[in-house]
This record gives C-alpha cells, structure tokens and sequence, in this order.
C-alpha cells in the first residue's frame, strides 16, 4: 500500500494465541486468503480476549513487529 508504505504482496505472518500462550491460528503469505473465523480445532473459540503478533515487510525491506489484543464477541 503506498499510503502506508507496507508491501503485504512480499511477506506477512500473523499468529493468534490464546490466554495461556497456546497458538490457536496462523497466517502467511502462503496461506493467503485464510482468515480466523472464531474457531480452534473445528469447534468455536470462547467469547474472550486473544493475543496476536504480527510481522510485516514495509518498502525496502525492513521487517516490523507488531503485537497486542483482540476481544472475540459472541
């Protein structure tokens, strides 16, 4: 996006993790397309707070880490 300066066509990784640290989804670049849908193992995730850690590439290259806290609501 050249607005923003963030090239999500070359890398990206985004991990959820749940509020004892197990990892319950993962996207990338090579699974593009993929969204979390609430779910974990084929059932759905409780209602409750999750943490993610996302990693990116702006133009030229540099990697950026970005982490913090999402609220799914049932």
């Amino acid at each position: 996006d050249p607005q923003t300066g963030i090239d999500v066509s070359i890398n990206y990784n985004i991990i959820i993790f749940d509020r004892y640290g197990s990892q319950i989804f993962e996207i990338s670049k090579a699974n593009d397309g993929d969204v979390w849908d609430g779910t974990y193992e084929g059932k759905e995730a409780p209602k409750g707070t999750y943490f993610y850690v996302m990693k990116y590439n702006l133009d030229g290259g540099a990697e950026v880490t970005e982490k913090g806290w999402i609220q799914l609501i049932r």
